[in-house]
């Protein structure tokens, strides 16, 4: 990440994690992170799992660029590389593994970049990483991001593309209604004065956990409906924000992996202590 990126990520702004952590994850989980600040109590080795495939996802993509096709063996050892890298780098008594879940995330890890290595058969990369800040009519902070890989397809047209991990293949209905496509091709279409979102595609390339990993193409379009619709749900998260409209999502999946689980316990008895002090007490 170079310095001026890192400098946006330091002032107010919208991203894909953070606005897909309070519509989808838990608004709550997000205002411990976001608005309070509290220090995470756990590290979801997920998470870091996910950092990792990326990096060395975007090595082989760095590759390509430069007409270098690398060997199974090599890229697998890269991802191993940068796995003990961010083990090192991390809080590892935080971490949500034992020594033997990080050895089998760590082969499983080597397998998956194996598969990208050899099914992703693109060579025309144009950008990896591809960064971004742009506004959007009515909000207040700018949304910034990265797309992972910009590839140019036979037809000379932009496709952009972000690695996913999977436990699974998606429903074939998930990259239709997936926000972060409508983020990246909003923004993609402000930078470019030649891109048309509407006339391309995003395409989310999953590779799953499964026995045998899978790469799995999953491409979706948006129109300016779409871009009109984000807009008017960034504002309404804002009033939310604004007014701290904070609800605990206590039957989403990620609940159980939360890093703020103690926090979410009492959240409610501050709260009662403003409203309901006879009964808080």
């Amino acid at each position: 990440m170079n310095d001026k990126f890192q400098k946006l990520r330091e002032v107010p702004h919208w991203s894909f994690s953070s606005l897909n952590g309070f519509i989808n994850i838990c608004s709550l989980q997000w205002a411990f992170k976001y608005i309070y600040k509290y220090e995470p109590e756990s590290i979801p080795v997920n998470l870091l799992f996910g950092s990792v495939f990326h990096k060395a996802a975007s090595w082989i993509a760095l590759m390509r660029k430069q007409n270098i096709y690398p060997a199974d063996e090599e890229a697998m050892d890269v991802f191993t590389e940068m796995f003990k890298l961010e083990l090192r780098c991390s809080d590892v008594e935080k971490l949500t593994a034992d020594n033997n879940e990080l050895k089998d995330l760590e082969a499983k890890g080597r397998q998956m970049i194996e598969c990208l290595n050899n099914e992703w058969q693109e060579d025309n990369v144009i950008a990896i990483s591809k960064q971004f800040s742009v506004m959007l009519p009515g909000t207040s902070k700018p949304l910034i991001g990265e797309v992972d890989v910009i590839v140019k397809d036979d037809n000379n047209k932009h496709i952009l593309i972000d690695w996913k991990t999977s436990s699974s293949k998606w429903p074939i209905e998930k990259a239709q209604k997936d926000l972060q496509a409508t983020l990246y091709m909003y923004a993609y279409e402000q930078l470019e004065k030649n891109y048309i979102a509407s006339d391309n595609v995003f395409r989310y390339d999953v590779i799953t956990k499964t026995k045998e990993p899978k790469y799995i193409q999953y491409p979706t379009y948006r129109n300016k409906n779409d871009f009109i619709k984000l807009g008017q749900l960034i504002q309404i998260i804002e009033r939310a924000v604004k007014n701290e409209i904070f609800l605990p999502n206590e039957t989403s999946f990620y609940c159980s992996s939360c890093q703020f689980k103690n926090a979410c316990k009492s959240w409610h008895i501050k709260q009662s202590t403003k409203i309901f002090p006879a009964i808080a007490a």
